[in-house]
């Protein structure tokens, strides 16, 4: 069926009817990693005496087990013992995986990992 369209007086132009719409994609579900059980990082004894503090931003690849398969530093504390002890710690981190519809899968997810003293007590 063409559509008639005027175009001026008493003129009429028939045109080529629509092409069919795309279908459209569903949506995607996609859920990040979820920290389940963490093994605190061990303060460095250097770095408690002296008194480094800081946020280690870890990268971390989780696989579809919730097993740490690689991990890197993204952003330093400005300390590389911390920076050290915070990798370490993160290899043995264990979560509940990344899911893609319903699907477990592998899937990368920032984890921050905070070095902070206690305050002395006056």
């Amino acid at each position: 069926m063409a559509l008639l369209y005027a175009h001026g007086p008493g003129l009429a132009q028939e045109t080529a009817p629509a092409a069919p719409a795309a279908p459209i994609a569903p949506a995607v579900k996609k859920v990040a990693p979820v920290v389940g059980s963490v093994m605190p990082p061990t303060y460095p004894v250097e770095s408690k005496a002296a008194r480094e503090e800081g946020v280690v931003k870890l990268r971390v690849v989780v696989d579809k087990t919730g097993w740490t398969q690689e991990v890197r530093v993204q952003e330093s504390s400005g300390f590389p013992r911390l920076d050290a002890a915070a990798l370490d710690a993160a290899k043995h981190f264990r979560y509940r995986p990344g899911t893609v519809d319903g699907v477990a899968t592998t899937m990368a997810v920032n984890v921050p990992v905070r070095f902070q003293l206690e305050k002395p007590k006056n």
